[in-house]
């Protein structure tokens, strides 16, 4: 070992339970990380792992969201692809993308970009990473990739 000191892990997409509807963006991955939603009353808590450590946990987000889980024409809209229509989050006349580069295609969803152009978008999107808790169980900031071009 070198003791070199290290105050920073960057978590790739896997920490969230990306193309789950009700926010899965927004959330934990029950599955790769099941130590984030351990109570934080628990010592094996990620958020208590990483204090011990005094290192910080920051996350990978995207400036877009998955619209459909399902690979059906038709398919119902996501929790959250359904909110931000409504509030007209989308780049006006963005369809979502099922192939080239909105394409996850390791996962096979479908995804759309966020205009955060938009001050409702911004607010919304901020909303939704507060609540569904995934700072408040170890997230202390955000990569936030591909977000530097409209």
């Amino acid at each position: 070992a070198r003791n070199i000191p290290i105050d920073n892990f960057t978590l790739d997409f896997q920490w969230h339970d990306w193309g789950a509807s009700r926010y899965g963006e927004f959330r934990w991955s029950p599955v790769r990380f099941s130590e984030a939603l351990y109570p934080k009353d628990n010592p094996d808590a990620l958020i208590n792992w990483t204090r011990r450590l005094e290192c910080k946990i920051t996350g990978i987000m995207k400036p877009r969201i998955v619209v459909t889980n399902i690979q059906e024409a038709h398919a119902p809209l996501t929790t959250q692809a359904a909110a931000a229509r409504k509030l007209g989050a989308w780049f006006p006349g963005e369809k979502p993308s099922p192939e080239g580069e909105l394409n996850n295609s390791w996962e096979h969803l479908t995804s759309i970009n966020l205009d955060f152009y938009k001050p409702i978008c911004r607010q919304w999107f901020w909303h939704a990473t507060w609540t569904h808790q995934c700072m408040q169980q170890g997230i202390a900031g955000f990569w936030n990739d591909e977000a530097d071009s409209p």
